[in-house]
């Protein structure tokens, strides 16, 4: 980088670094960190915070305790640490520049073995040698990093500030306090000394106190010393480079799908702080806050990634929760009995204890009952504070007014935090769903009048169960989510019906995994799929108008691996065949070889060639997959599940099946016995005018369709039967299929005569005619019969009580000689849907709920 001298004044705005430990670890480290160091200098002043390089302070640290347990081999600790900066000079500077900066290290080495051996000698380290011992790593950090950017960026002004020269700070029951006032002033004291410069390099984590002895901010608190010279200078940004992208919505290492945040509230972080995320230190974020200086979480290793802004006023999200964390290593005291009732003194004697022992309480919940309460404290703490409270509650716990304290052990609390959960419903309620589904059990739930944060306790065993569950409910993409994908081929009628009952139903469901997502809605040449994550078409939305607009040509190629999709993410995926095409029903087999689900409306597979369906129902049991097809004899009528579940499946031996299973035949003859003097003509005619039959009556009057149902009907019983083995009595000549609609309908009143007798003849018995189908299964041979055609019925007869369109079936097996009767409309648009409906939800194993 070619850096001119710059000249700037002093009133250029100041950005505030931080490099972590990342940051310093290498000579190449070194090198890397100066390049941004002077990114925009011309335009801002630099104050760079460093850490430590990386393990030095541990390594100090160790030093201390060999010392303190008179082990002189403290000394070879120094050494290494000692090589380790050489190693570092000698790779950033030649051997004749690197040597003055080796022997200013060697010297501050002999101070830094003396106060060890004041150490070993004494046994004990007081908190200002520790201090002094412990902050050498970020001194000689900067030092370094001070040298360095001299030497490469000549033209630049570059000054070393040792902040344990300006921050004064002292112990206080929470922490480090900073003495603000001082620290400004010492701080502008610096400044007032100093003519023009770009950048100051300034270690962390060292301070003063009021003594002026040395002292520290606390391990990891560099980022605090970062924020405090942000603040004084009343920096526009403090960066913080890290090892990290930015902040992430959860550990991404105990959760993949872990997202990372562009942006947080001040708020939202130090909830997440204070929950066990350790992207930044809590204080930092707080320093910040109170001026409202942004503060940037950036990768070191990857610094054109744009990282995560914490700043004041985030975009709302959609999501509700922003971010998840766990404490683990929670005890959790359960304290209740009725001398707890209307009575403050427990609670005060609970928390004044709690003081005393110097325990810290990490989560409080209280029942409106106030018998009991329930805290969260550090397992470390838990000992001292079970004997406090046993010898502070002695009275109590004797005389019975308090029970016996409940201890459990190993837990884990889960924070889910969003400043978005403020006044919106259903958060919580969508966070205790999520964990109900994973089976893991909430021992306590804790939400403050903030609304920001959720915590909930759990064992610490069923912590990364719950956390994901959690983290996936808010996060992760909807298509990735455990529900059914839907794709629905042929939107006509029924198609349609399905589509508003999805809806309708869906809208009723608080949890995911319940719904029921349509991803592709297809005509046989026109398909409309969404691209686009989540992938899901809105249904609830004008579909038709998107159809017309978005929809491309039906392509399989295109849908089938979509779908597969889907499963490879463990969804469940069905297709939904609304259709009568032939064409259609011939992927089905290539369908449920891809481990797809079938729900199908159209008659014609389940009715075509025996073998076609032996071979269908081989491949679905092979890939474990469903085939349910309730709408295809009765709509919505359910006639197939009783069949099956509750006679076939239970060993019952079905001989007698009878019934009117087509709604347009139930019509016309219900019309035929009920209206004196109406020809048989006329009541065709009316039913197709009131869209009771197809556009061409005789495809209702043919009886093929109800043929078709019997055949279903006899393969659910277990019979090896087709179409040809259905004797049909049509209800028009032969002759008459072959010639044109218009000629049918002229010539429809020729079949009057005929039908008159028939019905005349019925009469006379005392019977009237219904439109039957009929199986008849020997119980000797289990042969079998099935025939369709007029039949005259005794008016006490179940199927001749039959009104208007209804659909009525009888069954007769060994174990219900009275024959069981089912009936009621099964015809139209929305009945049909209904029974593809209930067949979808089948296949969601908690539709049950």
């Amino acid at each position: 980088l070619n850096i001119k001298n710059t000249k700037m004044q002093n009133t250029q705005p100041w950005h505030v670094y931080k490099f972590g430990s990342c940051c310093t670890q290498t000579a190449s480290a070194f090198t890397a960190a100066s390049q941004l160091a002077v990114n925009k200098i011309e335009v801002e002043r630099k104050a760079i915070i460093v850490t430590a390089i990386s393990g030095i302070t541990d390594k100090l640290i160790k030093s201390i305790t060999l010392a303190q347990n008179l082990d002189l081999s403290y000394k070879s600790i120094i050494d290494e640490i000692v090589k380790d900066h050489c190693n570092i000079l000698l790779e950033l500077f030649n051997s004749v520049e690197a040597q003055p900066l080796i022997d200013h290290i060697k010297t501050e080495k002999e101070e830094l073995l003396a106060l060890l051996y004041a150490v070993y000698l004494s046994k004990q380290c007081t908190d200002a040698i520790w201090a002094l011992i412990t902050g050498v790593g970020e001194l000689w950090a900067g030092f370094i990093f001070k040298r360095y950017l001299a030497k490469t960026f000549p033209n630049l002004v570059i000054e070393f500030l040792n902040a344990r020269d300006v921050i004064v700070a002292e112990d206080t029951l929470v922490g480090k306090e900073i003495i603000w006032e001082t620290t400004e002033e010492k701080i502008q004291q610096w400044l007032g000394t100093k003519g023009h410069f770009d950048i100051v390099i300034i270690p962390g984590f060292v301070a003063s106190d009021k003594e002026g002895l040395a002292t520290t901010l606390a391990r990891y608190s560099s980022d605090f010393s970062a924020a405090i010279f942000a603040n004084v200078f009343d920096s526009s940004s403090l960066t913080i480079w890290g090892d990290k992208l930015g902040v992430y919505s959860t550990d991404p290492q105990a959760v993949a799908e872990a997202v990372l945040l562009e942006e947080l509230s001040y708020k939202e972080a130090l909830e997440l702080c204070f929950f066990g995320a350790k992207d930044i230190h809590p204080s930092a974020i707080q320093t910040c806050m109170e001026k409202g200086i942004p503060l940037i979480i950036k990768s070191f290793f990857s610094p054109e990634s744009p990282g995560t802004r914490i700043i004041a006023d985030v975009k709302p999200s959609k999501l509700g929760a922003r971010g998840f964390s766990t404490v683990d290593g929670i005890t959790l005291l359960n304290i209740e009995g009725p001398g707890m009732i209307g009575s403050p003194v427990i609670p005060y004697l609970l928390f004044e204890t709690l003081n005393s022992v110097s325990a810290n309480t990490v989560m409080i919940t209280k029942g409106s009952s106030e018998h009991s309460i329930c805290i969260g404290i550090k397992e470390e703490d838990r000992e001292r504070v079970c004997e406090a409270l046993k010898e502070k509650f002695y009275r109590e716990l004797k005389n019975k007014e308090i029970g016996e304290i409940e201890v459990i052990n190993d837990c884990t609390i889960l924070a889910v935090v969003g400043d978005d959960m403020i006044n919106t419903c259903g958060i919580a309620g969508r966070v205790v769903s999520a964990i109900g589904a994973s089976s893991v059990s909430i021992l306590a739930i804790s939400q403050g009048s903030s609304e920001r944060n959720i915590s909930i306790v759990i064992k610490s065993s069923d912590s990364s169960v719950a956390l994901k569950a959690v983290h996936d409910m808010f996060y992760v993409p909807l298509e990735r989510q455990p529900c059914l994908h839907v794709a629905l081929v042929g939107p006509g009628n029924v198609g349609k019906e399905v589509l508003k009952q999805i809806s309708f139903y869906n809208a009723k469901q608080t949890r995911l995994q319940d719904k029921l997502a349509v991803d592709v809605i297809a005509r046989t040449k026109r398909m409309l799929i969404n691209n686009q994550s989540p992938y899901w078409i809105n249904i609830d939305e004008d579909w038709e108008a998107e159809f017309e607009e978005k929809s491309i040509e039906t392509d399989w190629s295109i849908l089938e691996p979509l779908l597969l999709k889907f499963k490879s993410w463990n969804n469940s995926v069905v297709i939904v065949d609304c259709t009568s095409s032939a064409e259609v029903i011939k992927r089905y087999q290539k369908w449920a070889s891809l481990g797809i689900h079938i729900v199908a409306a159209n008659k014609k597979f389940f009715s075509g060639p025996m073998e076609d369906y032996r071979n269908f129902f081989s491949v679905v049991r092979e890939n474990r997959v469903s085939c349910h097809f309730e709408a295809t004899v009765g709509a919505g009528l359910p006639l197939i599940a009783p069949l099956r579940n509750f006679i076939v499946k239970t060993g019952d031996n079905v001989i007698l099946v009878e019934g009117v299973l087509s709604g347009t035949l139930a019509f016309i003859f219900n019309e035929l016995k009920q209206a004196e003097g109406r020809k048989f003509s006329e009541i065709v005619l009316r039913a197709k005018a009131l869209g009771y039959t197809e556009p061409d009556p005789r495809d209702d009057l043919s009886a093929l369709d109800f043929a078709r149902k019997l055949v279903i009907l006899g393969r659910i019983i277990g019979l090896e039967i087709s179409l040809s083995d259905v004797k049909v009595e049509g209800l028009y000549p032969k002759e008459m299929e072959s010639i044109s609609l218009e000629e049918f309908l002229e010539r429809l009143p020729e079949l009057d005569g005929p039908m008159e007798e028939k019905k005349a003849a019925a009469a006379s018995e005392g019977k009237i005619l219904v439109f039957v189908g009929k199986i008849e299964i020997s119980p000797v041979d289990k042969s079998f019969s099935v025939s369709l055609g007029l039949t005259a019925l005794a008016p006490s007869h179940p199927l001749a009580s039959s009104s208007g369109s209804v659909n009525q079936i009888v069954i007769q097996t060994d174990r219900y000689p009275e024959p069981m009767v089912i009936n009621g409309p099964g015809a139209g648009p929305a009945r049909t849907a209904t029974g593809v409906v209930g067949d979808l939800l089948l296949l969601i194993p908690t539709s049950g709920n």
